[in-house]
């Protein structure tokens, strides 16, 4: 029997090479055979070529992404988890019931902000920032709430907190507590008009910036996100300092609770 056989090879945009067999012969089948495992394992092997090539781009991109994204926000969706299980720990302003609740919750702030703020004063770029560090403290705050209220405050039991290696967490860490700011005079509100005489002259720690709060958190935003801008290897740093305050007032006030949140 006459047998028949033709090769046809074309290149198509100097980078596939496809073959066309025409085969007539008794052995047709094997011949075809043959030909569908060929193109079968060399589309397979592009195949997952480009999809390397195509998800390691995506990566890139992402990377890229995250490094140009403002500071505040990567800490806001980095750290909302973290602010969520504090909100709920603490649960105010509905979670104060009495002036003494009141007080012993000043107590429990003092006796955590004043440390962390102590070793924020370790560091001394806050100038270079824009910051100035004796108004976005608060500790002098509570001390006058709990004089307000009658409370030694150098009887207050304070937390035990490894100071901020680097200016960077204490930057995040100041992030924590500046935001932490921006409800303060809604529960300062409902606390006068719940609790009444008892408290008067002892909500500055809540209340104490009156009008100055909004433009005062924009500006501690704007500085963030131009840190982020100039010092993009320290970003991580200012991540991991947020995250450690969440988690030190996580710690430090799960045991006023009776049923504890855990901290991650």
């Amino acid at each position: 029997m006459r047998e028949k056989k033709q090769f046809f090879f074309e290149k198509k945009n100097q980078k596939l090479l496809l073959l066309r067999v025409a085969c007539v012969s008794p052995g047709w089948t094997r011949c075809r055979t043959h030909a569908q495992k060929f193109f079968a394992s060399f589309f397979q092997k592009r195949r997952l070529f480009f999809l390397v090539r195509h998800f390691g781009a995506v990566y890139r991109y992402q990377m890229q992404d995250s490094d140009s994204t403002a500071l505040s926000a990567v800490l806001r969706a980095d750290t909302a988890p973290l602010h969520r299980q504090t909100e709920h720990l603490l649960g105010l302003p509905g979670s104060i019931g009495s002036p003494a609740a009141y007080g012993a919750l000043l107590c429990r702030f003092l006796g955590l902000y004043e440390p962390l703020e102590r070793g924020w004063h370790l560091h001394g770029e806050w100038e270079r920032f824009g910051i100035e560090l004796a108004a976005r403290t608060h500790a002098a705050h509570l001390r006058d709430d709990l004089a307000a209220l009658g409370v030694a405050a150098e009887d207050v039991p304070r937390a035990d907190i490894r100071p901020p290696a680097s200016f960077a967490q204490a930057l995040g860490g100041m992030y924590v507590l500046e935001g932490a700011t921006l409800g303060g005079h809604v529960i300062a509100r409902d606390l006068r008009a719940r609790l009444g005489a008892p408290i008067a002259g002892a909500t500055r720690f809540f209340d104490g910036r009156g009008q100055a709060l909004g433009p005062m958190w924009h500006t501690f935003r704007a500085t963030l996100d131009r840190f982020g801008e100039t010092m993009p290897q320290d970003r991580a740093l200012v991540l991991s300092g947020a995250r450690d305050t969440f988690r030190a007032m996580l710690a430090w006030f799960a045991p006023c609770r009776a049923d504890p949140v855990a901290v991650p």
